[in-house]
């Protein structure tokens, strides 16, 4: 699955140069999310902290309302633990999701503000700073729904709202902890987790021009 996007991710590269004419967004964001559980070895459950994430998005145009968006995210969190099964009352959990998709705007004609939406696909990290050898990929359906705010022609803000559907197997194993034994699994075959994030938004290529007034051109 990596692979394939980064796969995925090098022929979207190659293609800049002609989609630069109709436009490309770079949004830098930082965001609020919550959910997430695992089970401990004494089938207690346990949730993720819920956290500051942050990440960046990009995306290109294909027509003006419809393109495709490539978004990093990530979160450092902890689960509150049992000192008796993992040595540590608190067990450091790190969470990026890479994804791929296509997002669509609405009121294309609008001059500052555009509500849109997206469906995004990928592969969700989990890691740890506490367990020396473990790590494990997983897929992710991601859709959302945000609204971007333009009040300069290359310059503007994002408001995103976004699920993130983890496809985990439950039972398996996580995470290790430093003795070898693999003391975490995850809770079920679906985690979900959410999020809102805000962005400052840069335009390349093709500006949003103003209808109302001149407004400064950075």
């Amino acid at each position: 699955m990596a692979k394939a996007l980064l796969v995925m991710a090098g022929l979207a590269a190659s293609a800049v140069p002609a989609l630069a004419a109709q436009g490309i967004e770079l949004a830098p964001f930082v965001g609020y999310r919550a959910g997430g559980s695992f089970v401990d070895r004494g089938g207690r459950e346990l949730h993720l902290r819920n956290n500051v994430s942050f990440g960046a998005v990009a995306d290109l145009d294909l027509r003006r309302d419809i393109g495709v968006e490539f978004v990093w995210s990530h979160e450092d969190s902890h689960l509150p633990t049992d000192p008796a099964l993992l040595g540590t009352a608190s067990f450091d959990v790190k969470v990026d999701h890479w994804m791929v998709g296509a997002w669509k705007e609405f009121w294309a004609e609008r001059p500052t503000v555009r509500p849109l939406i997206s469906v995004l696909f990928g592969v969700t990290h989990f890691s740890s700073g506490t367990a020396e050898t473990d790590a494990r990929d997983r897929v992710v359906l991601a859709p959302g729904a945000g609204a971007e705010f333009f009040p300069f022609r290359r310059v503007g803000f994002r408001l995103d709202g976004r699920g993130y559907f983890v496809f985990t197997e439950g039972g398996s194993q996580v995470f290790c902890i430093p003795s070898g034994a693999c003391a975490l699994l995850f809770k079920s075959d679906l985690m979900v987790q959410t999020d809102v994030a805000l962005s400052v938004v840069f335009l390349l290529g093709r500006s949003r021009p103003p209808k109302a007034r001149p407004r400064p051109d950075w």
